[in-house]
């Protein structure tokens, strides 16, 4: 049986009525993160965040620049392993330990 173009175009305004509602739940808590980091930042956090590199692979020198906050985000990496490593050095090595 057919339904009629109403009935799915209510099922769609709801779902997305639930998705907005549950967005802005999370929002709520995640502004708050995020203005208490940035009020934290420097300028040259701000920028380092904005930074997208080519990975190096396994260079310490493009880990130090990690740990100094001059990569905001890798790219062109496949190997697990090292984003994993790379991923903990933001996180545990860098001053606010925002993640890559």
């Amino acid at each position: 049986m057919k339904k009629p173009v109403s009935h799915i175009l209510l099922l769609g305004l709801m779902l997305f009525t639930i998705q907005s509602f549950e967005v802005e739940l999370v929002n709520a808590d995640t502004e708050k993160k995020i203005d208490a980091i940035l009020k934290k930042m420097t300028l040259e956090d701000k920028i380092g965040q904005m930074i997208q590199r080519n990975s190096w692979g396994d260079s310490e020198e493009f880990q130090q620049m990690i740990r100094d906050g001059q990569i905001g985000s890798v790219l062109n990496e496949v190997n697990t392993d090292l984003l994993n490593k790379m991923q903990k050095i933001a996180l545990e090595e860098t001053r606010l330990g925002i993640p890559l």
